[in-house]
């Protein structure tokens, strides 16, 4: 189990990382950064949520929210770079509360594993395309 943890953590924060690449580290990073901080510490943490059990969406993953942010920031990088790395941030904080605070990092061993893992490979594949159409124009 502890196998495959690390190859989903490896798969599925490639994109997240990789994107790092294309996006500026400044300010607005920074804040991004902070302000998803914040919201997802209250969120998540402050009680302000019931079971994620309770929803027909038990099986999306902080991951999953980061993965998607790291793609709208490579779109919006084409129009407004700052708020691109405003974006950036934010899906960066997703990404570190999913690998570090979670009771199942990248769903290993939770009930809902697979169809979180197609989800995480669906927008990996987004991702990745969206990666080429950023360097092809």
């Amino acid at each position: 189990m502890k196998v495959i943890l690390v190859l989903k953590a490896i798969a599925f924060s490639v994109p997240i990382l990789f994107s790092s690449l294309l996006a500026s580290w400044n300010l607005w990073f920074i804040l991004g950064f902070v302000v998803m901080s914040l919201f997802n510490y209250i969120w998540w943490h402050g009680g302000y949520v019931g079971s994620k059990y309770d929803t027909d969406f038990d099986f999306l993953e902080h991951y999953h929210w980061a993965i998607l942010l790291s793609i709208i920031s490579i779109f919006i990088d084409c129009f407004f770079p700052p708020l691109s790395s405003f974006v950036y941030g934010a899906s960066m904080i997703l990404w570190g509360d999913e690998c570090f605070y979670q009771d199942h990092p990248f769903a290993v061993g939770s009930l809902h594993e697979k169809m979180s893992d197609r989800v995480g490979s669906i927008l990996s594949i987004a991702w990745a395309f969206s990666v080429l159409l950023k360097l092809h124009f």
